[in-house]
């Protein structure tokens, strides 16, 4: 068997760079869940904004300006 000793810098690079991808895909998924955060507290205000609960008092200032 021939002597390897060229593979050994390939196989670093190449260990490198998985190991570069893998922190992308760690930092997107830190990214996707605090998008997902935000969006999830934006639907909750628009539900607060048109919720029955407001109903009642948008009634009244209604029937005030009317």
């Amino acid at each position: 068997m021939g002597c390897r000793c060229r593979d050994i810098p390939r196989c670093s690079s190449d260990i490198r760079r998985i190991e570069n991808i893998s922190s992308l895909f760690k930092d997107s998924d830190d990214i996707n869940e605090s998008v997902s955060a935000e969006l999830n507290g934006l639907a909750m205000e628009c539900f607060i904004a048109f919720s029955c609960k407001n109903i009642q008092e948008l009634t009244t200032e209604e029937n005030k300006l009317n």
